[in-house]
């Protein structure tokens, strides 16, 4: 069972998605959070961080670079993680 790196504290907004973000992740490598400009999306993923999925943000110059310059096998090397600002790499290029 892994452990999550944060805990739901009281001040946490219990949302409908955070079940079925859960369900997914139980069969999936994969959840897609998007919305608008500061609604809370880093800090409503936070809860999904834990032992066996960590955390990977591209706000970091280097973690960035690596991620545009080899986009799918940045996201190969990664057994699991919580990937935060993925917009930033998503908009420089289509997979399509």
């Amino acid at each position: 069972m892994a452990t999550h790196k944060y805990a739901l504290s009281s001040s946490f907004i219990n949302r409908h998605s955070a079940a079925q973000i859960m369900a997914a992740l139980s069969d999936t490598s994969m959840a897609l959070v998007t919305g608008q400009r500061r609604p809370g999306k880093t800090t409503f993923i936070q809860y999904f961080i834990s032992n066996d999925r960590p955390d990977v943000t591209l706000d970091d110059p280097k973690t960035l670079a690596a991620a545009k310059a080899d986009p799918i096998g940045f996201i190969r090397e990664l057994p699991a993680a919580v990937i935060d600002k993925i917009q930033r790499v998503l908009l420089q290029r289509s997979y399509c």
